[in-house]
């Protein structure tokens, strides 16, 4: 589980390595919000497994969820914004609570 979580990581590291630049529209599909929610998803259902196993402390969970409920927030926001067009680049916002929470899920060792 872990190198699945590293690499989720790496993977939002790019968004952000790539944002401040003028790109092609191809490279931008990194900051697109459904990829933005799929890196997120996956990372929360290795975290989920492994607070389903007991794996993870109660203060962790409490620290996890807090940091998922604000970016649910940021990303329901940036979806209706959007028009609920996933394909609409992830506002900044929404792609430093969305590294926050990996970056948190990394530290926990799953």
């Amino acid at each position: 589980m872990k190198p699945k979580l590293l690499l989720l990581c790496g993977l939002l590291s790019l968004v952000f390595m790539s944002g401040g630049c003028h790109t092609s529209p191809k490279a931008k599909t990194f900051l697109a919000l459904a990829d933005t929610a799929r890196t997120v998803d996956a990372a929360m259902r290795v975290y989920a497994t492994a607070a389903v196993a007991g794996k993870i402390s109660a203060a962790d969970q409490l620290k996890v969820d807090a940091l998922h409920d604000r970016y649910r927030t940021a990303m329901q926001s940036a979806i209706r914004v959007a028009r609920h067009d996933w394909t609409q680049p992830a506002p900044q916002s929404v792609l430093i609570l969305a590294t926050e929470l990996l970056n948190t899920l990394q530290t926990l060792r799953l």
